[in-house]
């Protein structure tokens, strides 16, 4: 497959948006309010943990006690961690289990099946496959979770702590420029192949990626740049699952 296959995926993501517009853009509005309420909830967690911090610390000043201010770090620190792995858990058990539901429509459409509102609630249909999809889900949040408990602990660790503090920024990054090479294709096939597991779906993807690793990077760039689009962004969902049935024409579509 050449590059030409990413235009012609785009171009029938587009016409097949056009067609179900109304589902599409309220499925974006939905999964949008959703990690907008785990944003917030990022930074109230983040706001009240300075707030609570800089009270401990002044209680612990003022009473002089050595004790008292390791005490004000530790629960600082336990009240922050509390906080960020809710955000987590609330990303993990609502915010991708609707994400699916985005996924879901946008291999429905491609499909050429007339798409629903209510499909965006895919994830929620039985218990069988919302358990399904927050397996999915908190497989990826592994590393986040990890970073998140490490991030805590460190800070605690005297005289190098704040040193190892430095490399949390640098690791998060690298996450994140990975995720989509490890994602960019999983989800859709998740999907598509209920019987499989994470490992099947995650690995399949590599197999592709690896094959086919600069029109993959090419691919990411340019569905990042129409994700990013709002209401239009399931285009890119739609434009990948096409792409995705050109490089391995021998998936077959399950879920149906």
């Amino acid at each position: 497959m050449d590059f030409n296959g990413i235009t012609d995926g785009l171009k029938k993501g587009f016409d097949v948006w056009k067609e179900n517009a109304v589902a599409y853009i309220i499925g974006c509005i939905i999964v949008g309010l959703s990690f907008f309420v785990a944003v917030a909830g990022l930074g109230f967690s983040i706001f009240s943990t300075f707030v609570i911090s800089l009270i401990l610390s002044i209680v612990a000043m003022s009473t002089g006690s050595t004790a008292a201010a390791i005490g004000s770090i530790a629960v600082s620190a336990i009240i922050a961690l509390v906080f960020r792995l809710l955000v987590i858990l609330f990303l993990i058990l609502v915010s991708v289990p609707l994400g699916f539901g985005l996924i879901n429509m946008a291999i429905k459409g491609a499909r050429g099946d007339k798409v629903e509102i209510k499909d965006i609630f895919y994830s929620f249909t039985s218990l069988k496959v919302y358990k399904r999809n927050v397996t999915f889900a908190f497989a990826i949040f592994i590393p986040f979770i990890v970073l998140a408990i490490i991030s805590i602990i460190i800070p605690l660790i005297p005289i190098v702590g704040f040193v190892l503090m430095l490399f949390i920024p640098i690791a998060f990054i690298i996450i994140v420029i990975l995720l989509p090479f490890l994602l960019i294709f999983s989800a859709h096939i998740y999907i598509m192949k209920p019987s499989e597991n994470v490992m099947y779906a995650i690995s399949e993807n590599l197999n592709i990626v690896k094959a086919n690793f600069v029109m993959v990077f090419v691919l990411i760039l340019i569905c990042g740049l129409v994700g990013s689009i709002p209401f239009v962004s399931p285009v890119s969902l739609i434009a990948v699952t096409f792409i995705l049935k050109e490089l391995k024409p021998d998936l077959r579509d399950e879920s149906v």
